[in-house]
């Protein structure tokens, strides 16, 4: 699969916030973020609010503030910097959903204007038919999506469809504990004294898989990425922060 095919259908969809710091600025405070998180550092977070300047919200769904807390912001890059591929909007899932979206509203019509007999529950069978599949297929992707977590308990390993559903996934323990290593680009080892997980980066977008590399020395964790460690940064990824940090 090509580089741009894969961005295509892998990475997210959403834009970034323009409120939040460049990446190179959240990794430079990576460690002081984990040790507030983790209630390690007694100075509290500091960092200003930020006014948005463009003509969108900071919340278009949730109202219209203009300003972004500066303890929100502190929370997002909390976040960020604790989970490795979380789940995210990726491009097939948005594009299937476009195209569900478009066959149900042809088969409204065809309920609304179609009195053969039977073009009714034909039709209803098949709106309600095409969602369930494309949820389906999100499930079915999801079950193989892993995503990786720091948290009180240390560092754990869960199926998007365990984030979906609040089950807890498979504990590691502390990140001091813990070896990674890439046994080829598609293949993360991670171990510890609890236990083992393979996980698989075939379906990790290109971010994700910089994030891994990026974030997993910084919590602590004991990394034999070899040459992965110092693949250049996606084209695509800077693009966005140059055209991001030009905004603020």
């Amino acid at each position: 699969m090509g580089d741009w095919l894969s961005d295509l259908l892998l990475e997210s969809v959403a834009p970034p916030s323009n409120w939040l710091p460049s990446r190179a600025e959240q990794l430079a405070d990576a460690r002081i973020t984990l040790r507030r998180r983790f209630g390690r550092a007694r100075e509290s977070g500091v960092r200003p609010s930020h006014r948005m300047r463009d003509f969108g919200s900071a919340h278009p769904l949730f109202g219209g503030s203009r300003i972004v807390s500066g303890d929100e912001i502190e929370a997002r890059m909390e976040l960020e910097i604790t989970s490795v591929n979380p789940p995210v909007a990726q491009g097939w899932i948005v594009g299937m959903g476009a195209i569900v979206f478009i066959v149900d509203l042809f088969m409204l019509n065809w309920l609304i204007d179609d009195r053969t007999p039977g073009a009714g529950p034909t039709a209803a069978a098949i709106g309600v038919a095409v969602p369930l599949l494309w949820l389906s297929a999100i499930g079915v992707v999801g079950w193989f999506e892993r995503l990786i977590e720091l948290d009180e308990g240390g560092v754990r390993v869960r199926r998007w469809t365990d984030r979906w559903l609040g089950r807890p996934g498979t504990e590691l323990g502390p990140p001091e504990t813990i070896s990674a290593r890439l046994d080829d680009p598609i293949s993360l080892i991670l171990e510890s004294p609890n236990a083992t997980s393979e996980v698989s980066l075939r379906l990790w977008p290109q971010t994700a898989r910089q994030d891994m590399v990026d974030e997993l020395p910084i919590w602590g964790v004991d990394t034999e990425f070899g040459h992965h460690r110092h693949r250049p940064e996606r084209p695509g990824r800077r693009r966005r922060h140059e055209l991001r940090d030009g905004r603020r």
